[in-house]
């Protein structure tokens, strides 16, 4: 409905463009977060439940970036020559590669803590074993994948295609460095170590 209004004013003459946020995970440097969100309440679950579901390279998380990196790329796209978004439909997200369950799998047991004896498990066996958790599991975010055979394939929309629109993102925010370079860099691994540190003093 929002975007209608938006569309609408544009059709009467007003300059004006639209930006779409991916998923928002924690602080770059600080991993601050909201534990009930997506990518947060998957850590917590898997660290509840002391196991990782099977999965190969169809399966990645889905696609994340810093919060602090996407406020970086509003303030930078806002302030942006008009000429580069008006009219545009921009959806802020990681220009970074998509990170494999497995590669996430093999940083969360060197991590250690509480993932380092988990055991990989067939995904309905894990998805009854959240489930079973409940209060710390990530149930919430997972119900509807419930009587799926495997891991759920994330990040198949045409925004994660060879040809995101990621390059029109960098060239919109090219007048800040350090937004772009949030965005190539999206939720590296010293974002997401710091995301752990931050949940796990919470459990």
């Amino acid at each position: 409905a929002a975007e209608r209004v938006v569309v609408t004013a544009r059709r009467r003459g007003l300059r004006c463009s639209i930006l779409r946020l991916g998923m928002v995970a924690g602080h770059s440097a600080t991993g601050i977060c909201v534990a009930r969100d997506w990518v947060p309440r998957l850590f917590v679950g898997i660290a509840h439940a002391q196991a990782f579901p099977c999965t190969d390279e169809r399966h990645t998380l889905p696609h994340s970036m810093p919060v602090d990196v996407v406020a970086q790329a509003v303030v930078a796209l806002m302030q942006a020559d008009e000429a580069a978004v008006d009219g545009q439909g921009i959806t802020v997200a990681s220009c970074a590669g998509l990170l494999q369950m497995q590669e996430l799998h093999r940083q969360l047991v060197a991590f250690g803590g509480p993932y380092a004896g988990m055991r990989l498990v067939p995904f309905p066996e894990w998805i009854q074993k959240v489930k079973d958790d409940a209060a710390l599991s990530a149930w919430p975010i997972f119900k509807w994948a419930e009587h799926q055979p495997e891991f759920p394939v994330f990040n198949s929309r045409p925004i994660f295609a060879p040809a995101p629109n990621g390059p029109r993102v960098l060239q919109a925010v090219s007048s800040c460095p350090a937004a772009a370079e949030g965005l190539t860099r999206g939720l590296s691994g010293s974002s997401l170590r710091a995301m752990l540190r931050h949940l796990l003093l919470r459990l």
